[in-house]
C-alpha cells in the first residue's frame, strides 16, 4: 500500500507527527523512492527517512550509524560542527555574522528534445552561526543554462530566513558556487554576483554585506601524487593545499580535503572570482577546510564544502518532484500552452515564462520544510 498508493498511505498517518520512517523492500525502484519523498516533502510537509530491508537485517553498525546521523539531521540536531581556526577568529566569529551559500545546477538528460524539460538548480544558505542548519530554495532555469538568472530574489529570501533565525542580518556572505566551467566564470560573476548585490541593496536601504563569491570544480585532470616513497604512501593525506603560482593561476587554490575509498583522491580546485573581505588565501583554505567537516551524512571530512554537496542533494530531489507533479493539471495546462506551434515569438517567451513559474511552484517544498534539512 505504502509504495502503490502512497497518498492514501499518509492520509492515516497522525498530523502532528514530526517525522516518518519507513521500511521498505530492497527492490524498492527510484520512481517509487521519489514518489515516496514527494508525497512527503510537497503534500504532507513532514521530513521522512526510507530505509530499505536487508539494512535494518543485516546490523551493521556502519550503515546503522549513517541512518542515525541522517535522522538527527533532519530532526533538527547537528552531527558535526568544525571549530573556527585561530586565524580566523578575527574575521568570521558570532560577533561578526555571516552566511555560507551552495549552489548547483542539474539537466535533463543529454537525449531529452524536449523544450519543457528546463533544468533545475538549488541555491542552499546558512541559518546558524557555525553554518551546520541550512535551508533550500529550488530554481527553474533555461534548458541547458548553468548560470542561476534569478539571484537578486533568492538572495532576498535567504536575507529573510536568515534573519528570523538570528534576529539580525549578515555582514558577510560567502557562496560557493558548483556546476560551472571555466570558461563561465566571467559570466556567474557579471550576473549572479550583480544579481546578488542588487538583491541585498534591495532587501534592506543602505545594506551591503562583504560578498565572497568562490566556484568550486571537481571536473578536471589535474591529480598530486606525494614525492616521499610513494610506493608506501601513494595518495596524499586530507588537508594537502596547493597554490604554487607556478601551478595555480592567482586567486585559487587546490584543496584535497577527504580521504579515497579507492582509486586516486582528487582535490577540488576553488577559484576566488569576488572577495569584498579581502580574506588571504590561508583563510579561505582553512574556511573551506572546515566546511568540508559539516557534512551531516559523513563522519569524515568530504570533498567538497558542505554547501555545495547540500545543494547538489537538493537539485536531484527537485528532478524526483518534477517527475511527481507532471500530471498536476496546472502544470499539465502550461507545458500544452508552451508547445503549441501557433506561438508567436512573444506568446512563446510569454508562456515559457509561465510554465516556469508554475514548475517552480509545483517543485518547492511544503512551507512547513522551509527551514528543515529534509533533503539530508
Amino acid at each position: 500500500q505504502l509504495l502503490n498508493s502512497p497518498m492514501n498511505f499518509f492520509k492515516s498517518i497522525d498530523p502532528s507527527a514530526d517525522m516518518v520512517m519507513m521500511l521498505v523492500p530492497d527492490n524498492i525502484t527510484s520512481v517509487q523512492y521519489g514518489n515516496l519523498k514527494s508525497v512527503c516533502d510537497l503534500r504532507r510537509g513532514i521530513v521522512s527517512q526510507v530505509v530499505k530491508k536487508r539494512n535494518v537485517e543485516l546490523k551493521n553498525r556502519n550503515v546503522l550509524s549513517n541512518i542515525a546521523l541522517k535522522i538527527n539531521a533532519k530532526a533538527g540536531g547537528i552531527n558535526f560542527c568544525a571549530s573556527i581556526s585561530q586565524s580566523l577568529k578575527s574575521l568570521i566569529n558570532k560577533t561578526i555574522p555571516y552566511m555560507v551559500m551552495g549552489a548547483d545546477v542539474t539537466h535533463p538528460l543529454s537525449g531529452s528534445m524536449d523544450e519543457t524539460g528546463a533544468s533545475l538548480a538549488s541555491v542552499v544558505s546558512s541559518l546558524d552561526p557555525d553554518a551546520c542548519r541550512y535551508t533550500n530554495q529550488a530554481i527553474v532555469n533555461s534548458r541547458g543554462r548553468d548560470v542561476i538568472d534569478s539571484m537578486d530574489a533568492i538572495i532576498k529570501i535567504s536575507l529573510s530566513r536568515y534573519e528570523q533565525q538570528n534576529k539580525q542580518l549578515p555582514k558577510r556572505i560567502l557562496m560557493f558556487r558548483d556546476g560551472l566551467s571555466e570558461g563561465q566564470f566571467l559570466e556567474a560573476r557579471a550576473i549572479e554576483l550583480t544579481d546578488m548585490q542588487k538583491g541585498c541593496a534591495a532587501y534592506k536601504k543602505g545594506y551591503k554585506p562583504l560578498l565572497t563569491f568562490i566556484c568550486v570544480q571537481k571536473r578536471h585532470h589535474t591529480r598530486f601524487y606525494p614525492t616521499v616513497d610513494p610506493s608506501k604512501e601513494f595518495d596524499c593525506h586530507p588537508g594537502l593545499v596547493v597554490d604554487d603560482p607556478r601551478i595555480c593561476e592567482p586567486d585559487s587554490y587546490y584543496l584535497l580535503s577527504h580521504k579515497r575509498i579507492k582509486g586516486t583522491a582528487k582535490a577540488a580546485h576553488y577559484k576566488i572570482i569576488h572577495d569584498d573581505s579581502h580574506f588571504t588565501t590561508q583563510q579561505l583554505v582553512e574556511f573551506s577546510f572546515i566546511l568540508c567537516h559539516n557534512y551531516s551524512r559523513c563522519s569524515q571530512s568530504v570533498s567538497l564544502p558542505t554547501p555545495t554537496y547540500y545543494a547538489h542533494l537538493c537539485a536531484f530531489r527537485s528532478h524526483f518532484h518534477r517527475n511527481f507533479q507532471e500530471k498536476v493539471p496546472v502544470l499539465v495546462e502550461a507545458k500544452k500552452r508552451m508547445k503549441c506551434q501557433a506561438l508567436s515569438n512573444e506568446e512563446y517567451l510569454s508562456a515559457k515564462k509561465k510554465y516556469f513559474e508554475v514548475l517552480k511552484e509545483c517543485i518547492t517544498p511544503h512551507q512547513q520544510l522551509t527551514n528543515s534539512m529534509y533533503f539530508v
